[in-house]
């Protein structure tokens, strides 16, 4: 019987009284993690089997430090043990006849598999103090309770409320219950009880619970969720958890990169994913883990129990928590707040017939019947419920943990399965933890060394954690291989339950009190210590695939006073959260990161304009005795700090602007550059003052200082070895420098952007600057065969890596096309490569803003050039509201001229009232198009003098219109706008026609032109309209 326990028979003797054995577990080879259960296994089979035979006997069970060791000489020598805890054994056994007792050191390593009696207080000879014993009544069943708390005391109507919306569940109904109470209140109690209702077969279980640290990640409160349907949530190894992954992807093709904002996968986006726009993409995520869930729930019911559900605050989890309560047949939905006030998702569920459950204090026979089965008792005095009760009020965690108090400070006494308090305990003179936090923090103080310290280190780690992690950064090293057993140690007393954490092995704190509590019973200085290490234990462990692990790591990291690397991981998860399509979380996550960095910063949209002003004032200030040109020269910034804020600044810049967050982008922008001026130039100097360049032509319209910016950017980054080129060169030229440059100036300036963009590995804005380059041959009047054979090689180039350029490069040739004449109709964008409506119109469903306008404005240029007038404004007046999106870009210039060609003749053929608005709309566009040419005569003094000769010639004046087209045609000519002397001549034409005078010539040099430019679908229209 020893050796089937792996013990050790040290010694068999007799002596005038007894026969005696002594057994020990502990030296080798009978070192075990679970020795004090073996030895209480073992005394019990013992004790029966020497009773059943006849035999009284007497077993004595202790626990402690011993030596172990060989004693005597080369004559007699024995293997012996030696030292208290063999003394106290001998001396227990004379207690009492015919009965096993154990210490309190054996009672706590084993009440999670052993039913104890009440213990007896004794003194014992040789012990100053008098000892516990505790005799083990029988081994629990696997499952069943140490406590042996009844299954949710005070809770039965709600779990029978549960049980009534499952059974409902099992026949294809659903249901959603919210169930609400303060901490220590038994939500989690009452949960674990329904859920162990929910048998096998009968639906699938679906528990997960809310984390604070990671709240604001999308998705994260349905990880768990959609890690159990798909069969990973039991992986315990990478080997395993790959080939999971790769039975999923084989499954879902080209979807499967959808889920890896749930399964924290890595999978690569497919073709059908990268043409989806960030939007489209948490769209199309949503509908697919909807779908998903249908197809489960159409299998078996699926029972979806979320805790701790007041830390789940993105958007995303919510949205699809509505979409299942209100779509999903078949799958009840239980989910635990401390509180539901100050969510407006709950109000939603409730008016979707939502049922609430809130638990209320237990009455006073209920908190009797926890003190019954937490002291393993039948009866206790009045005095020690009243106790409890008093301090208590009604909590039933606190409850446990007053009662608890008591045992563990050996202040009752039992007899006759009733308890009291000890006969020298002064019930008024007892100290007792007077709230719920101060009770478990009596009571971890009562745990062993080891076990405490376990406890603290795992509370740092975090409310679930692995064991692991525990055992590797636990302070002492010496003590490491124990750790497991501190570990169990801790879960037999109930402050830790198992449960798989990270695919290994781990624990979860009982209650997120316990917790709480562990962590401030741990000195700062450890805390920070043992955060760092933290942190580095999932770098070193998780170093190929650390992404589902950034938040955590950037609050372990925050934790351990190491800000700058608390920030990197913001940054990391703020750009996965963009790929992933959730551009304002992105930006969240990533703002919060700059924050660490610089305290003072704050993106509070009621206090935007105010410090927008505030920096404004500044930048006045300090260039009022500089010249721009002048900070070219500035000192060099030597503030690592100042450099990456302003680095993580740039790099989030872009989601607040596609994130239509227009106010905070021109913060980030402003606040770049003061602290660039502030501070010096360093590595993103050039890209601080591209970006304000487009601020400030924003603000004040002012051209020309916006480009003495831009040619700034330029000139640092040329003097930075042209790090920085793709970025530079695409704004100087998408948003600045074509206002006072020659478009086809500006085109050697973006291909070598691209150039640069690919060769530095900026793919982003290399991509921007390829379509740049063909948006400026466009606008520059190049031959439409070159626009379009630009814009295939470059798509070649792009290849679909960034869709919105991708757009540009695809709707630019098919504009182009369809001047040609080679698309379906001449203002139609399909031919036999592309179809309008799926690659082009499609745009329009998504919230890509700025190609949105460039493509209505293309319908509009189009109309225009085709003689639809009043279809050209239709289109116009859609592109207007979007004008923010594409101020100030190359469109806005097509805008302007397009539309005000289709007003003034519009103008002519509509009713009086119509009339004078359009032509108060042409005529406010003019003045706009002369401020224009004012500033920058070459680019627009042609277009300028085109639409006041369409407006005079309307108006009746033919001597001055064809002045003014003569003189376009002739400017057009020499700057090399080719589109805009064509359109002179052929307007020229169309007023001519109109005063019936002879339009030979105009339409010849019209038709030359066009010709030159390529624009043969224009030839045929002409031909058309003015053959008689």
């Amino acid at each position: 019987m020893v050796l089937k326990y792996d013990g050790l028979l040290n010694q068999v003797w007799m002596d005038e009284k007894d026969s005696n054995l002594l057994i020990c577990f502990g030296p080798p080879p009978s070192a075990h993690m679970d020795n004090p259960e073996r030895s209480v296994r073992l005394a019990l089979e013992i004790h029966h089997l020497l009773n059943k035979s006849g035999y009284v006997n007497t077993i004595g069970i202790s626990g402690g430090m011993a030596y172990c060791g060989i004693l005597g000489n080369d004559i007699l020598r024995q293997y012996t043990v030696i030292g208290d805890v063999v003394n106290l054994s001998a001396r227990i056994t004379s207690i009492a006849q015919n009965k096993v007792l154990c210490d309190k050191a054996t009672y706590h390593a084993s009440n999670k598999i052993v039913n104890y009696e009440a213990p007896l207080i004794q003194n014992i000879k040789g012990f100053a103090e008098p000892v516990s014993l505790y005799e083990p009544k029988n081994l629990l069943e696997h499952n069943q309770n140490a406590l042996n708390i009844p299954q949710s005391v005070g809770r039965h109507a709600e779990l029978t409320q549960l049980m009534d919306a499952f059974n409902n569940t099992l026949s294809g109904k659903s249901a959603c219950i919210l169930l609400e109470g303060d901490s220590g209140m038994g939500k989690t109690r009452l949960l674990e009880d329904f859920k162990a209702q929910v048998l096998p077969g009968q639906g699938v279980l679906l528990p997960t619970s809310g984390d604070f640290i990671s709240r604001h990640t999308p998705y994260i409160i349905w990880v768990n969720i959609f890690s159990t349907l798909l069969g990973l949530n039991q992986v315990t190894s990478a080997k395993d958890k790959q080939e999971a992954l790769k039975v999923i992807e084989a499954k879902y093709g080209g979807k499967a990169c959808l889920l890896n904002v749930v399964l924290q996968s890595n999978y690569k986006d497919s073709e059908e994913v990268k043409s989806l726009t960030e939007s489209q993409k948490v769209v199309v995520t949503h509908h697919f883990l909807f779908q998903i869930l249908e197809e489960e729930s159409r299998k078996q019911p699926l029972v979806i129990v979320i805790d701790d559900a007041q830390w789940m605050v993105d958007e995303a989890s919510w949205n699809l928590i509505k979409a299942v309560n209100a779509d999903l047949n078949s799958c009840l939905l239980v989910m635990s707040f401390q509180k539901t006030e100050g969510f407006p998702e709950v109000k939603a569920l409730q008016d979707k017939n939502a049922q609430r459950i809130i638990l209320q204090e237990l009455p006073d026979e209920a908190i009797d019947k926890l003190i019954y089965a937490k002291l393993n008792t039948k009866r206790i005095s009045d005095e020690v419920s009243e106790l409890v009760k008093k301090i208590a009020k009604g909590n039933p965690f606190f409850c446990l943990e007053l009662a608890g108090s008591l045992l563990d400070q050996e202040l009752l006494s039992f007899e006759n399965d009733s308890c009291a308090f000890n006969t020298d305990v002064s019930i008024h003179k007892l100290s007792m933890p007077e709230t719920v936090r101060g009770a478990v923090r009596q009571r971890i103080d009562r745990l062993n060394h080891g076990s405490q310290l376990s406890l603290k280190v795992a509370s740092v780690v975090g409310n679930r954690f692995g064991k692991k992690i525990v055992t590797s950064i636990y302070p002492i090293k010496t003590e490491r291989k124990l750790v497991p057993a501190f570990l169990q140690d801790a879960e037999k007393a109930g402050f830790i339950n198992t449960q798989v954490v990270d695919n290994l092995e781990g624990y979860l704190f009982n209650n997120a009190t316990t917790s709480e509590v562990a962590y401030e019973m741990t000195l700062a200085e450890q805390r920070r210590y043992l955060h760092r290490v933290s942190a580095e234990w999932y770098e070193n462990n998780f170093r190929e695939n650390l992404y589902p692990y950034y938040v955590r790591l950037a609050d372990h990291w925050l934790k351990a006073g190491d800000n700058n690397k608390a920030s990197d991981y913001h940054e990391k998860e703020a750009i996965r959260l963009f790929r992933l399509g959730f551009v304002k979380q992105a930006l969240a996550v990533g703002l919060e990161g700059v924050k660490l960095l610089n305290p003072a910063f704050d993106w509070e949209q009621a206090t935007l304009g105010q410090k927008i002003g505030e920096h404004l004032a500044f930048i006045h200030t300090y260039m009022q005795t500089r010249s721009i040109e002048s900070l070219l020269d500035q000192k060099q910034l030597n503030n690592s700090n100042t450099e990456k804020v302003i680095k993580i600044l740039l790099e989030l810049a872009p989601f607040a602007h596609q994130s239509q967050q227009v106010e905070l982008f021109a913060f980030m922008s402003i606040m770049c550059l003061r602290l660039t001026l502030e501070e010096g130039n360093g590595q993103s100097a050039a890209e601080v003052y591209s970006m304000y360049a487009i601020i400030h032509k924003s603000l004040t319209n002012d051209s020309a200082a916006a480009l003495a910016w831009s040619n700034l950017a330029l000139a640092v980054d040329k003097k930075n070895n042209h790090t920085l080129q793709a970025r530079v060169s695409f704004i100087h030229g998408w948003f600045i420098a074509h206002w006072l440059v020659p478009h086809k100036d500006l085109i050697a300036i973006a291909n070598e952007g691209a150039d640069a963009g690919f060769k530095s590995g900026d793919i982003l804005f290399g991509c921007f600057s390829l379509s740049l380059a063909v948006v400026l041959k466009s606008t520059a009047g190049l031959p439409l065969s070159e626009v379009i054979t630009t814009a295939e090689n470059h798509l070649i180039r792009n290849n679909h890596t960034v869709l919105n350029a991708a757009f540009h490069l695809v709707h630019e040739a098919q504009v182009a096309k369809a001047l040609q004449g080679r698309t379906t109709a001449f203002t139609s964008l399909t031919d036999n490569q592309y179809e309008e409506t799926k690659d082009l119109a499609s745009i329009c469903n998504t919230d890509l803003y700025n190609q949105i306008g460039y493509y209505l404005i293309s319908k509009l240029k189009l109309n225009a050039h085709f003689g639809n007038w009043e279809e050209a404004i239709k289109w116009g007046n859609q592109a207007l509201p979007l004008l923010p999106a594409f101020a100030h870009q190359p469109g806005e210039i097509d805008l302007e001229q397009f539309y005000t060609i289709a007003a003034l003749y519009r103008a002519t053929e509509t009713s009086d009232q119509a009339s004078d608005k359009l032509m108060h709309i042409a005529n406010t566009s003019i003045h706009k198009i002369s401020a224009w040419a004012t500033l920058s005569p070459g680019n627009f003094s042609h277009k300028l003098l085109l639409l006041q000769g369409i407006r005079e010639g309307l108006n009746g004046d033919l001597a001055v219109a064809e002045q003014m087209f003569e003189l376009a045609a002739e400017k057009a000519l020499t700057v090399g706008y080719i589109q805009d002397r064509a359109l002179a001549y052929e307007h020229l034409a169309r007023i001519q026609k109109r005063f019936g005078v002879n339009t030979e010539k105009a339409l010849k040099a019209s038709l030359d032109a066009y010709s030159s430019w390529g624009a043969t679908g224009k030839v045929k229209y002409l031909h058309e309209q003015f053959t008689d």
